[in-house]
Formats: C-alpha cells, structure tokens, sequence
C-alpha cells in the first residue's frame, strides 16, 4: 500500500466544524464501493486507517494517467524518489514496457474500467482522466505483474443500475474531444 486518500469531500465538512462522523460516513461509503468494484483485485484489500485524526482510505498503488490523459514511463512521476529507486524494484523494467505501450490505449482503458464500474452497479460522477489508473495485479506464481484499468477517487460514485449509459453520456460529450477517440469509444459501447 502506497497511495492513501483522505476523502475531499470531508476536508470542508471538518473545517466547518460538522462531527467526524460525517468523514467517517464518507469514507466507509468509498471503502464500499471499492470493495463491490474490484473486491481485492491487486491482492490488497483497501482499509481505513486514522491519520492526523482523521479517518483516510488507504487503497493499493496504481499508476494514474494525467490531466491530458496520458501516462509517463518514469518512476518518479509515480514515487517521491528519482528513477534509480526502479533498480530496486525487479518488475519495473516489465512494468514501464508495459506503460509505454498501454500509454496508446487510453480510451480502451477507460471503457474497460468505466464497465468495471458499472458492472458492480455504480456510477462514478466524477470522471476524469486523472481517475483512470492502472493497478498492478500479480498472477500466482508471476513475478511480473499485469496492469488492470480503474477508476479511483471513489468519493462521487452512487448506485445506479444504468451507470454505463450516464457515464458513456458524459465521456463522448466531456471528455474525448478528438472525433476518433469518440469513434473509438462508441465503438466499444456498441460491442457491449
């Protein structure tokens, strides 16, 4: 576990002096919908934990895309070190072939992970490419792991039944501003 997030939506609710009952509500809301979405996927179970008196989300280390959708090949745009601490990491080599080459494939990596969502029920309400990530997930016995597209910042996500048509709504008409990306994606929809 590396990546921890406590919940935005609480940072306002704190300061305005409400109970940290309502942080709690949140979190334990985004510890659910993790655990409907992708159970243990990565090998690691999410878990809450207390820091600095309050309530976070501790979840597995993925590889997040950025702003422009587009992910980097170097280890220190993912860890507070520079990319020698790699060496010591025996899959990265593995891991950053397999970045630069899935790097191509952001639409189909979000389609894949908009469905995993919406196969669990849910509707993610916040979606950007920033929330697309790739969690590393060991097979028994491999050493190398393959890397799964997902969504986190689970904080705007609610239950609904139709949570692909609304999120495939808001990405053709929000977020994939080139024609063939939005070819690409209604493609995909379609093959659904």
């Amino acid at each position: 576990f590396t990546a921890m997030k406590i919940n935005d939506s609480s940072i306002g609710d704190v300061e305005s002096g409400s109970s940290s009952n309502s942080n709690s509500t949140l979190v334990n809301a985004e510890l659910q919908a993790w655990i409907a979405m992708y159970g243990d996927l990565g090998g690691c179970a999410p878990f809450i934990a207390t820091l600095a008196g309050r309530e976070a989300l501790v979840v597995p280390f993925a590889f997040c895309f950025n702003v422009n959708g587009r992910l980097s090949s170097s280890l220190s745009s993912y860890l507070p070190c520079d990319d020698s601490f790699g060496s010591e990491m025996n899959h990265w080599p593995d891991i950053q072939s397999q970045l630069l080459a899935l790097s191509a494939d952001a639409v189909k990596l979000l389609f894949t992970a908009v469905v995993r969502v919406a196969d669990a029920g849910y509707r993610h309400n916040d979606i950007k490419w920033e929330h697309l990530a790739l969690l590393p997930v060991f097979a028994f016995k491999s050493s190398t792991p393959r890397l799964e597209p997902i969504l986190v910042d689970l904080a705007d996500v609610e239950k609904d039944p139709n949570g692909l048509k609304a999120m495939a709504a808001f990405i053709l008409d929000s977020m994939l501003h080139i024609e063939s990306d939005k070819q690409e994606f209604t493609k995909l929809l379609l093959q659904k």
